[in-house]
Order: C-alpha cells, then structure tokens, then sequence
C-alpha cells in the first residue's frame, strides 16, 4: 500500500469534544479507494460532479471519504450532522471543502501526469513524470 501523508482536519473538533473533554482529532487521507468510495456514494464520477453545483452533497461525500479511513464505523450522515454543527456556528461549506480538495491535491489523489508528447516533459529527481495539480473547483456561492 501507498504510503500516504494524513493531513490534520480540524473544522469540527469543537463539535466532537467528550464529557471528559477529550477532543475528537480526525486526518484526511485521500486515496484511490478514497476517491472511489466517493464516487461510489455520489453515483457518479469525480470530473463529472465538478461540473454540477451539488455542494452540499459533494462536500458531505467528500469529507466523509477523507475521513473515514481511521474510523469505519464514520457514516456519511455523521459527517453531514457535523457540517450542519458547524454551519450553524458560522462556518461555511465551500471552507470545509476546499479543504477537502486542498488535503486531496496535497496527497496526490487530484493530479494527473504531466503531457508526454514533448520534448519538455517535467521530470521528477529519479526521471520520472511529475505529477501536475489540477485545481480545485470555485464552489458555488452558498446560502447562509
């Protein structure tokens, strides 16, 4: 298995804290199945949802894909119960998600190899394609 960078998600700590006051500390890790149990949840591919303006839905998948590696018991409905916990406190959901895309692209999960049809191909230090971010998309402006 890959050896992928778990990046620190801390948006909803404050709605995750015990009784004892222990916080919850979640990492996104974006990986291959990541991104396709993301596609899998939203029924249809990744390139494709870009296009569309399902933010809410798409920032739900999203995060719970990021997610869910260390805790299987994480369920799309809980991460949609926390992003209404802290929409309600001012946040808002075009931060959680991109995110969600920052930590993806970071790990990899949204870049595509550079262009090899000419002589300028990027190389990476062992001679290999260098991995291009593709960015990631503006989300819609919501309704607060």
């Amino acid at each position: 298995m890959a050896n992928v960078v778990k990046i620190p998600f801390t948006l909803f700590e404050p709605f995750e804290t015990n009784a004892r006051g222990v916080i919850r500390r979640r990492t996104f890790r974006f990986d291959l199945n990541a991104l396709a149990d993301f596609e899998q949840e939203v029924g249809m591919g990744f390139a494709q949802l870009m296009k569309s303006r399902a933010i809410f839905a798409t920032a739900r998948a999203m995060l719970w894909a990021g997610l869910k590696h260390e805790d299987s018991s994480l369920t799309i409905e809980r991460v949609g119960d926390l992003l209404t916990d802290y929409m309600q406190q001012g946040g808002r959901v075009d931060e959680a998600l991109q995110l969600a895309f920052k930590a993806a692209m970071d790990q990899g999960a949204l870049g595509r190899p550079e262009s090899v049809d000419t002589e300028d191909t990027a190389k990476n230090d062992a001679g290999g394609a260098v991995l291009v971010a593709v960015p990631p998309p503006t989300p819609p402006d919501t309704v607060q």
